[in-house]
């Protein structure tokens, strides 16, 4: 048996809700260099401040210019190599 560690390089992005898969990002040859590195396990409000994109929401009032994270549709991909079928 075969083990990997699968903590990183994990990565996320948005999109509007549906565009994901119609993006095609869950293919293997989907382009996601654009995307925010993110430590796995997390959750998308910790890796938006770790990135930048947000204040934190539960500081002063910046709760309400967080509220488009909930309506936004987010991926998480990981690269790796797998046991090929034979």
């Amino acid at each position: 048996m075969i083990s990997q560690v699968l903590s990183a390089p994990w990565r996320l992005h948005d999109f509007a809700p549906g565009e994901g898969l119609a993006a095609g990002a869950h293919t293997a040859t989907f382009d996601d260099h654009a995307w925010t590195p993110v430590p796995v396990p997390g959750d998308v409000h910790r890796a938006l401040i770790s990135a930048g994109r947000i204040a934190h929401p539960f500081f002063d009032r910046n709760e309400p210019g967080c509220a488009w994270i909930e309506d936004r549709e987010w991926w998480y991909r990981l690269t790796f190599d797998g046991p090929v079928p034979g």
